[in-house]
């Protein structure tokens, strides 16, 4: 029988979607030959308890905590992979919700030694979009995108057979950004091809302006780190330095908006270039900030 566990590090997340998600899809044992755990990994010094009563037995849930390394999803994840016995691992972000046929489309993958990256469609909770809910939607975790690009994926959403994980090792441990990046770039460098599934499908809500910008800030400062373990540093400094004094791509951004199904009028259009130039400014400001953390690194 095929062990699937599902890994899911949180910290502060409300998982009651999830839970409710979950609990609607095993409340029978429908899949037959394959067997699902869901692994609940708590990123925090205080363990608070998960209710897991309202689950049928047809699903296994585990509750661990990874307080050594805070703010780490992947020291979580890590500790989720310790924890488990299965042939297969899935990493779900505690803040995507899967679309109705998830599970479904997760057990028709093939077993062949790929790693498999879902499509990430964003949705607003705001009642009014503001220009970072778009942008956030045309830009990040086009997993569609930087495969093609750079064969790496993020782990909104991945699933891979154990033996990536036996050859490749665990995620670089204490890391808050762009651990994804480096693990899936060495997960390539080993010979394993990342596949995009269009239709596997994780729903996630965008970002408003001001989360967008704390985001960037916060991921840009891992980018330096990214770019001393592929070796590509001094290439990426001096690009990123120049990058932030002009405007993103025009024709770039909106056909990427056109192939995410994002319709623009010309309003967002200039809205979205002023926007992406304030967010390549912050980027600057982040990758001084990651050069200074691994600055021993570098000398």
């Amino acid at each position: 029988m095929k062990k699937v566990s599902i890994i899911i590090p949180f910290c502060n997340e409300n998982l009651s979607q999830l839970l409710e998600y979950f609990q609607s899809k095993f409340t029978y044992d429908k899949f037959q030959g394959v067997s699902i755990d869901i692994i609940w990994v708590q990123n925090e010094r205080t363990y608070t308890p998960i209710d897991f009563s309202i689950f049928s037995n047809h699903i296994n849930n585990y509750h661990i905590i990874e307080s050594e390394y805070l703010n780490s999803p992947y020291s979580a994840r890590n500790r989720g992979i310790e924890f488990s016995n299965a042939d297969w691992f899935v990493f779900l972000d505690a803040n995507c919700l899967p679309n109705h046929d998830w599970v479904e489309k997760l057990i028709e993958l093939d077993d062949c030694g790929s790693i498999y990256a879902a499509n990430i469609q964003f949705f607003s909770i705001a009642e009014e979009k503001t220009v970072g809910d778009l942008y956030d939607s045309i830009v990040n975790i086009d997993n569609e995108k930087t495969i093609h690009e750079a064969k790496v994926a993020k782990t909104a959403c991945l699933a891979l057979p154990r033996e990536v994980i036996d050859k490749v090792g665990h995620f670089e441990e204490g890391v808050r950004s762009g651990g994804d990046v480096i693990w899936t770039k060495k997960c390539t460098d080993f010979g394993f091809k990342i596949e995009f599934v269009p239709d596997w499908i994780v729903h996630k809500a965008s970002r408003s302006s001001k989360e967008l910008i704390i985001k960037q800030f916060r991921v840009s400062q891992g980018w330096p780190n990214v770019w001393y373990q592929s070796q590509s540093y001094v290439k990426n400094f001096i690009k990123r330095v120049i990058l932030c004094w002009l405007p993103p791509n025009p024709t770039r951004l909106f056909n990427i908006a056109a192939r995410r199904g994002i319709h623009l009028t010309n309003y967002h259009k200039v809205k979205l270039i002023a926007f992406g130039t304030i967010l390549r400014i912050v980027s600057a400001l982040g990758i001084i900030i990651g050069t200074l953390k691994i600055k021993n690194k570098l000398l």
